[in-house]
């Protein structure tokens, strides 16, 4: 019985772990996305300017 609950107890540990990780991960590429569209718009803004 003791080994049943140990067992359920890592495999929770792991599947929490392995959930963060997605999530973060996740996360981070929309963080990225979000970054590079800000730069890309930075960039636009800043050759346009130039033109004017």
């Amino acid at each position: 019985m003791f080994e049943l609950l140990s067992l359920v107890a890592k495999l929770g540990f792991i599947g929490l772990i392995i959930y963060g990780g997605a999530v973060s991960l996740r996360n981070g590429v929309h963080m990225l996305l979000e970054l590079r569209r800000i730069e890309k718009g930075v960039s636009q803004r800043t050759e346009s300017s130039k033109q004017g």
